[in-house]
């Protein structure tokens, strides 16, 4: 029992490893499979507003056209009725959206966006997973950099010596 559990474990560990290692691909999984940051904004506000959107908009549609409410009045006053009651509920949508949108516009406009729509996943394990991203892709750029300063430093010092012993050799056949 305790030796599946540690293989198990050690086989999750290596498999983030992996992960890790092969950032670029990560990401480019990641990118693909999640859809672009305003989409991603419309399904968290479905998420949290929702319930109430769906509510809000057959009540007012029953409250226009009941007969005992609104519906005995003339089409004069009902259709400016309609309209402001329309301008009203689109505004409050557009307010909740950018609501919203101003709490988790950065992540949302970032590689890992797909990490905000987990259902299940609480505010802390997305920032801890956001973290590890923001991490893992600050690694793979200093890797990144450090390894072509290195490329280009060698190539450079390859190419001045080249140069160099070209020249020497010049000079000593009489060239």
């Amino acid at each position: 029992g305790a030796r599946q559990a540690i293989l198990a474990g050690s086989t999750l560990l290596l498999m983030g490893i992996c992960a890790f290692a092969q950032y670029g691909k990560t990401v480019s999984f990641l990118r693909e499979v999640s859809p672009t940051p305003n989409w991603c904004c419309v399904i968290l506000w479905i998420r949290q507003f929702g319930a109430v959107a769906g509510m809000t908009v057959p009540m007012v549609m029953h409250m226009l056209l009941q007969p005992g409410l609104f519906g005995n009045f003339d089409a004069q006053f009902l259709v400016p009725m309609a309209l402001v009651s329309g301008a009203t509920l689109g505004h409050g949508f557009c307010w909740t959206l950018n609501i919203v949108w101003k709490e988790k516009g950065e992540h949302l406009e970032s590689d890992y966006r797909v990490l905000n729509l987990l259902p299940a996943m609480s505010a802390q394990g997305r920032r801890l997973a956001s973290d590890a991203m923001r991490l893992a892709k600050k690694r793979c750029a200093e890797a990144t950099t450090s390894t072509a300063m290195e490329w280009a430093a060698s190539r450079v010092v390859r190419t001045l010596a080249d140069m160099l012993a070209a020249k020497m050799l010049s000079k000593s056949v009489g060239i």
